[in-house]
């Protein structure tokens, strides 16, 4: 795997910004395996390799990040009003008021237990396969 800067300027930029050329080559492949990164980080802060890893541990955290915020989207109520209507009609009874902040803590630390089991999981199952 190797690098090679170069540095661009989009129409749309104000700036011309540094563009890293990471190029993976494979031995039973004929075709190299290539991308991109754009960056406004400079060379001077930091080498193409190494700005190569500092942006694969940001994707994996954001990747984990995105998971976190797949399970955390939850209907949580802002309200402590009761439901006057259910699909189009009044209830026949209705329910008391509740303490809107309680319930979504408890639903949120419902899902922050469950990602975290599900997290634990996949990790003893990559360890215990050798793939990720």
């Amino acid at each position: 795997m190797w690098t090679h800067d170069l540095e661009h300027q989009a129409s749309t930029w104000d700036a011309p910004r540094r563009v890293v050329l990471v190029v993976k080559e494979r031995p039973d492949d004929l075709l190299l395996d290539r991308f991109f990164l754009v960056t406004s980080i400079s060379h001077f802060q930091m080498n193409g390799q190494a700005l190569l890893e500092h942006y694969r541990q940001r994707g994996k955290a954001e990747g984990h990040m995105g998971e976190l915020m797949d399970v955390l989207a939850l209907a949580l109520s802002s309200t402590k009003r009761p439901k006057t209507h259910l699909r189009g009609r009044k209830p026949k009874t209705a329910a008391p008021a509740v303490d809107a902040f309680a319930c979504n803590e408890v639903r949120l630390l419902i899902a922050m237990l469950a990602y975290q089991a599900m997290h634990v999981a996949r990790r003893a199952m990559a360890h215990a396969t050798g793939s990720p």
